[in-house]
């Protein structure tokens, strides 16, 4: 397969689309981006990456070639203008990597069946581009257990050169002062990061005879109760018990129970929650050692679990206990997910491309042991 020929022609092909014309018109102006806008740098980081790859048939460097094309897409929105007395009026782009990554993400969801087909982008294809764009400068993480995270989730997928690759396209493909200072500390940089060495995997003997916590990923509505479902019958016939659940909204309506339909009962406990935040601080955490009890072997965390953050409570209390954490990735367009929650009797216009916005890429060893990535099948993603 010439993963090259495919890249090319799918970069020229978006020149035109409204996200790149809208970084056409974005104007950084920094003493790391003197181009003309945004757009001219990205096509000068796709050029330079061309250069470094070699190997055409590489589907490795077709996937760092993807995120190379979207790793500054998201600075149009990202972008906010700011000023004081020792740099005047200045534009600052923080957040836009995982902008970016989530416009890759409702970009590749959102297109036709025929073109994802040939787009030759699997579920894990587009896990492993959206955590490139969404870590492209890991130049200032001084965290050793968050720098040996990045560096597991790249060894386990094999994209080491692919992402190198993408940082070196990065640096050389743009007009900054002191240039060739820069280059230098990016190559020093990679030349530190590659000195680390991958943290074995679980085998599948310590999967199997070890406690387990997976942690649901996706939107709302994004199936995750129906994977959940899918691991409490394969647990079911392998040990003869059902896994703990852990989940949110019901600590919310076990805690403020209400009368009404089942949609008005769940906004009244939410309502509650973000009101008496302590209490459902002290709720959450009296479940959680309820479902990590002695005798558990398996715990699903079934809620959205979008960020680092909103995730971070739940497998701190796994790795405590002494759970291996597997991820379970969603990645579901927002249009199919709304689709799906209009079926539903329990909710009511859940912001559900809000919560597509938040969701982050999660990393092995900081976060997890293993990862598992769904993606509904190409006739289930509504067009249009």
């Amino acid at each position: 397969m010439d993963y090259k020929a495919l890249f090319v022609k799918f970069w020229q092909g978006l020149q035109t689309h409204a996200m790149f014309l809208e970084m056409e018109q974005t104007i950084e102006a920094s003493s790391w981006h003197r181009e003309a806008n945004v757009l001219v740098h990205t096509n000068m980081v796709c050029e330079e990456y061309l250069k470094i790859w070699s190997d055409k048939t590489d589907k490795q460097m077709y996937l760092g070639a993807i995120a190379a094309l979207f790793h500054d897409v998201g600075k149009p929105e990202a972008e906010e203008v700011r000023e004081n007395e020792e740099r005047g009026v200045y534009r600052r782009y923080a957040g836009h990597e995982h902008v970016s990554a989530t416009e890759f993400l409702n970009h590749i969801l959102a297109l036709d069946p025929v073109e994802r087909a040939e787009m030759k982008l699997g579920a894990r294809d587009l896990y492993v581009v959206a955590w490139m764009i969404e870590n492209h400068l890991p130049f200032s993480m001084k965290d050793v257990a968050k720098r040996q995270g990045l560096y597991d989730t790249v060894a386990r997928y094999e994209v080491v050169d692919a992402f190198f690759s993408l940082l070196r396209a990065d640096s050389r493909g743009r007009q900054s002062d002191n240039h060739e200072a820069k280059l230098a500390d990016v190559e020093e940089w990679i030349e530190e990061f590659a000195k680390h060495k991958q943290t074995p995997g679980l085998t599948v003997q310590e999967f199997e005879n070890g406690k387990v916590a997976y942690v649901m990923i996706g939107t709302s509505s994004s199936g995750k109760s129906t994977y959940r479902d899918a691991i409490s019958d394969e647990e079911e016939a392998f040990m003869a018990s059902k896994p703990n659940i852990f989940n949110m909204d019901q600590v919310r309506l076990d805690t403020w129970p209400s009368e009404g339909t089942p949609a008005e009962q769940y906004q009244h406990a939410y309502a509650q929650s973000v009101e008496n935040k302590a209490d459902f601080s002290a709720a959450v955490d009296k479940r959680l050692n309820a479902v990590f009890s002695n005798d558990a072997r398996t715990v699903v965390s079934d809620n959205c679990n979008l960020s680092k953050k909103s995730r971070a409570q739940f497998i701190a209390k796994a790795k405590q206990k002494g759970f291996r954490v597997v991820g379970v990735l969603l990645l579901t367009h927002p249009k199919f997910a709304r689709k799906r929650e209009a079926e539903r009797d329990d909710r009511n216009g859940v912001p559900i491309w809000q919560h597509f916005r938040a969701l982050s890429m999660p990393s092995y060893t900081t976060e997890l042991d293993g990862l598992i990535v769904k993606m509904p099948s190409p006739n289930e993603v509504p067009n249009g």
